[in-house]
């Protein structure tokens, strides 16, 4: 709606909807400043798709013409143009670090998790001994209600290695949450979920970007958000020299392709660095 809302279902052609996310993408914008991103065209693209499938299935369509259609030609979007650096990261946690969130903000710049992965995070997830943690569920919110619902895609379930610094921030944040259970009595609620507010209740997605965003701007640094923590993690891990195999997996991507696409900025200057490291152990 508008763009297709009057058109009858029988009438929906592969090319009408080859149309439409054309010209999405290019003046989508509800602002009128131009197209929409290629992710956000996806989406549109994939909700059709999908709605259409359950036409099929009700009998009110023969075929689905979205799989007719030809998927729309989108560049891949440059994730990696305005996201922290490390010294942005280690100036962030340093400036929080006595904070009630300080363990929070850790693990998500140093894990790269997904805003619902951090969420929906428990206690029971973690094994602090041998330092890592493990992607078990999502926490999001539909229509304003927070819900839990598995990982985003089957490589999302997932094990993600802690450094040895996160690992001793959770066991000082586990202290405090306990104190604070103790505190509460019979007010705390119910449940293993890790990051809590004073009275055990996870965090609602929504208020963890809040958060997070007005910290970071009282800190001084670059507007970014959960999202841009993730690929700010991701884009040092590969400037450090990890092999992006070893990030698609941290991060829970469906295949190499995906990780490789998003951070295809990075990868000319791990090749030049590559290519210096042979010529010098040749003695060249």
């Amino acid at each position: 709606m508008p763009a297709l809302g009057r058109v009858k279902l029988a009438k929906l052609s592969a090319l009408q909807i080859e149309s439409f996310l054309a010209e999405k993408a290019e003046s989508g914008r509800l602002d009128g400043k131009g197209g929409l991103g290629p992710a956000s065209v996806r989406r549109l693209q994939v909700t059709l798709n999908k709605s259409l499938d359950a036409a099929v299935r009700k009998g009110l369509l023969t075929t689905n013409p979205a799989t007719l259609a030809d998927k729309p030609r989108l560049p891949a979007r440059d994730v990696t143009e305005d996201v922290w650096t490390p010294d942005h990261m280690a100036e962030f946690l340093e400036a929080t670090k006595a904070e009630r969130h300080a363990a929070l903000w850790r693990v998500a710049c140093m894990t790269g998790l997904r805003r619902s992965e951090l969420a929906g995070l428990q206690w029971g997830d973690l094994d602090l001994d041998s330092g890592a943690l493990s992607v078990k569920r999502a926490r999001t919110q539909v229509d304003g209600v927070p819900i839990v619902k598995s990982p985003k895609t089957a490589t999302s379930r997932r094990i993600v290695d802690l450094d040895a610094e996160s690992v001793a921030e959770l066991k000082r944040w586990k202290v405090v949450q306990v104190a604070e259970r103790l505190r509460a009595g019979t007010a705390w609620e119910s449940g293993d979920w890790c990051f809590t507010n004073e009275i055990g209740r996870p965090w609602r997605p929504d208020t963890l970007t809040c958060t997070f965003k007005r910290r970071s701007k009282a800190v001084g640094l670059p507007p970014t958000n959960i999202s841009g923590l993730r690929h700010a993690h991701s884009t040092a891990l590969l400037r450090a020299g990890a092999h992006p195999k070893v990030v698609q997996e941290r991060l829970g991507h469906s295949s190499i392709k995906v990780t490789m696409d998003i951070y295809s900025s990075v990868l000319p200057g791990m090749q030049r660095e590559a290519v210096d490291r042979l010529a010098a152990m040749m003695g060249g």
